[in-house]
């Protein structure tokens, strides 16, 4: 636990000198000025402790608030099935602001939302995967698979990026007919092969190839023009 004459982590640190900028200012810039860009740095203890001694909970609140929306919202950028962590935090703020929690309760749910973004945001590290292969992994994969199955999942993910990139996301390819359905040929065909059966029925397979194909054809220029280039 860190003395309380110890520095305290720069998050906090761009967190007062911004309120007092706003205040000085007389106006809120926190909400277009966010800073969380590495959760793995943030020293919840500290900034528990700094709210705690404030008298300006409620600007601060709302700056942490405004800043873990702007790091979900690059984050489902990036895997769109995170998009419950921005369901959760509008379910947070619509509580507080009808009354259902104080400040302190609202600072701890927000706090208590970072530290699982934070989890979030080492999930690919700890899953042996890019970013771009565990946006894939997650559409493919189901509950309850066993950890041979996890690990032929995360080698079809792979397997898939490596093929499209390699030879199908060519330029312009979602403009022609003819590239978008080879592209959606190569998923299918995969996915039926090398998904671990039968765990993974033709339904199954049927699904997950659509939307992957939904999840290249929106994330996807070519090769290298993409959301995680």
């Amino acid at each position: 636990m860190p003395d309380e004459d110890t520095d305290v982590s720069q998050v906090k640190k761009d967190l007062e000198n911004l309120l007092d900028r706003s205040i000085r200012a007389g106006e809120y810039v926190i909400k277009s000025t966010p800073k969380i860009k590495d959760l793995s740095k943030i020293d919840f203890e500290a900034l528990r402790k700094f709210f705690d001694d404030s008298d300006r909970k409620n600007i601060e609140v709302e700056h942490l608030s405004a800043e873990l929306e702007e790091k979900i919202k690059e984050m489902i950028r990036k895997n769109k099935l995170r998009k419950h962590f921005l369901e959760r935090l509008n379910k947070l703020l619509h509580e507080y602001n009808t009354g259902s929690h104080d400040l302190d309760v609202f600072f701890d749910q927000l706090v208590e939302l970072a530290k699982e973004l934070s989890e979030e945001d080492r999930r690919a590290v700890s899953e042996n995967l890019t970013e771009e292969e565990l946006a894939i992994f997650d559409i493919l994969r189901k509950e309850n698979l066993n950890p041979g199955e996890v690990d032929q999942v995360k080698k079809v993910a792979k397997e898939l990026l490596v093929k499209l990139k390699a030879e199908k996301l060519v330029l312009d390819w979602k403009r022609k007919e003819e590239t978008r359905a080879d592209v959606k040929i190569t998923i299918r065909d995969l996915l039926y092969d090398e998904l671990p059966g039968p765990t993974y029925t033709e339904p199954d397979c049927e699904d997950r190839s659509q939307k992957v194909y939904f999840h290249v054809y929106d994330n996807y220029v070519d090769e290298k023009v993409n959301v995680y280039a």
